[in-house]
């Protein structure tokens, strides 16, 4: 199975948001074990950002980050992928980047909190509380 895992989750992981972390955690280890998880590199910037700024894992970070995305593939976005995020009826630019990275790179699921946000969607949007139950 391979998924793209939406930003949010990630930043429950590193900013141990609660009641969140505990799927998030639950997510991410199952990508270093069983799962394929991917993320886009426009996600890593965010992820370093926010955790950074909302004063997560201060002297650890970047060691932190390294050992969080080698346990997920990062993919790219391309010209095509920004092209149809701004043609498409997405109303969040940077979820619509993350839908046509996802399928371009061929994923299976899109994982995010927020499916209601992903309505257009040609891949299945799954919840944290869904993939959990699916994985066990």
């Amino acid at each position: 199975m391979k998924i793209l895992i939406d930003t949010n989750i990630f930043l429950d992981f590193t900013l141990q948001r609660a009641p969140y972390f505990v799927e998030a955690s639950q997510i991410l280890k199952a990508c270093s074990e069983t799962i394929h998880g991917y993320l886009t590199t426009c996600q890593t910037k965010d992820i370093y950002y926010f955790t950074r700024k909302l004063g997560g894992l201060e002297g650890n970070l970047q060691y932190f980050l390294l050992t969080l995305f080698s346990q997920v593939t990062i993919v790219e976005s391309n010209q095509a992928d920004v092209l149809k995020a701004l043609a498409s009826n997405f109303s969040d630019y940077e979820d619509a980047l993350l839908h046509f990275s996802a399928v371009r790179h061929q994923l299976d699921y899109i994982l995010t909190r927020n499916t209601k946000d992903f309505k257009h969607s040609l891949l299945p949007v799954i919840s944290p509380t869904q993939f959990l139950e699916m994985t066990r």
